[in-house]
């Protein structure tokens, strides 16, 4: 993480610091545009790390809605947000519906609000058959306890 925190400041970024082992950063920066700040670090990350991963930036007002539009209980193990870089479009939202008929036997529960994906697992997401397919999805998961401590770490 401290490799990728160095990343990250020599883009200019300013008050970074991560979050747990998974990729969680946090920055500050006066552009606005998130899908140039993820192409950025997205280049930059394959340039300096030789890996080709998806990036999703969110700022703190947007994830501050995030949490507030939970449309399900807030358990933090048992549900986890999607983070996409668009909002899902219609054809998305048909193969989620696809996934979930074929794959989530009406115990999971996936729901579409602007770009983020909430997803409740309540047999757990390790054994989700729908969370499995879901992870062929483009953008980035995490569970609600991560989702809520990186608000948490914004201040907001």
């Amino acid at each position: 993480m401290a490799d990728l925190r160095a990343a990250m400041a020599e883009l200019g970024y300013a008050e970074v610091s991560t979050y747990i082992q998974s990729g969680n950063v946090l920055l500050s920066t006066p552009q606005t545009d998130t899908t140039a700040i993820a192409r950025e670090i997205r280049t930059k990350i394959r340039g300096s790390f030789s890996m080709d991963i998806d990036v999703v930036v969110v700022s703190s007002k947007e994830l501050a809605q995030v949490v507030s539009d939970l449309p399900f209980p807030p358990e933090h193990k048992l549900v986890h947000v999607i983070f996409l870089a668009a909002a899902a479009d219609q054809a998305l939202k048909e193969r989620i519906a696809q996934l979930e008929s074929a794959k989530g036997a009406g115990r999971d529960k996936i729901t579409a609000i602007g770009r983020v994906l909430f997803f409740y697992t309540p047999g757990g997401y390790g054994n989700s058959e729908l969370g499995k397919a879901l992870t062929k999805l483009p953008g980035t998961a995490r569970n609600w306890g991560t989702t809520t401590k990186l608000l948490e770490l914004t201040g907001s």
